[in-house]
């Protein structure tokens, strides 16, 4: 007996791109809700500013010397005033990158800052951008500045900055690498260049 398919074919392509639809969707749910702290509601500046960290950290590959152990955790400064309140902690609570879990450090009143693996320079420490970048030097820190003005000309590395309402952020490669980091293909490729004036030549 002949057997016509074309119909469960049909029916089949349509399950499919119905399955999809709904798997993008639900995808796109997920992102949304990570980047909200856990919450369907649309996210604040900082919220996303909190998931843009954890991602720099996951895309970012620091030299065997930058940790005591194999699974010491990856170390995430706040420098100045926190914008975040406790959007960080909710965004890297329970993660790991490469078995090494993630911990917060906040540096503020002009109190020393301790060595960590990436530092986030606060607006109300903009002025004070040029000492740290000095004390730096030699350090596998990956600086992140929060839209402060020729931040990756000066030296830092990422800066997010706020274009058409979205965050965005801009590399300066070069900075990393003489830091002795190396920054994934996938994040450059997001990113804006933003060399200093030395890195240009």
């Amino acid at each position: 007996m002949d057997v016509d398919l074309s119909g469960a074919r049909r029916v089949c392509s349509r399950a499919l791109i119905f399955m999809r639809r709904v798997l993008g969707s639900f995808v796109a749910l997920l992102i949304l809700i990570e980047a909200s702290g856990g919450t369907a509601l649309q996210p604040t500046e900082y919220q996303i500013k909190a998931v843009f960290l954890y991602n720099f950290a996951k895309f970012t590959e620091w030299p065997e010397s930058a940790f005591p152990t194999a699974t010491s955790p990856i170390c995430i400064g706040v420098l100045g005033d926190d914008p975040f309140d406790d959007n960080l902690e909710l965004t890297v609570a329970g993660k790991q990158i490469n078995n090494r879990p993630l911990i917060i450090k906040r540096f503020t009143g002009g109190r020393r800052f301790e060595p960590c693996h990436i530092l986030f320079v606060s607006r109300s420490d903009k002025r004070e951008w040029p000492r740290v970048l000095e004390t730096l030097r030699g350090s596998a820190t990956l600086t992140v500045g929060d839209g402060l003005d020729q931040f990756c000309q000066q030296g830092g590395m990422i800066n997010l900055i706020m274009a058409e309402k979205k965050v965005r952020f801009e590399i300066n490669q070069r900075s990393a690498e003489s830091a002795g980091l190396k920054i994934s293909s996938r994040l450059l490729k997001l990113g804006v260049a933003g060399e200093s004036p030395r890195g240009r030549e």
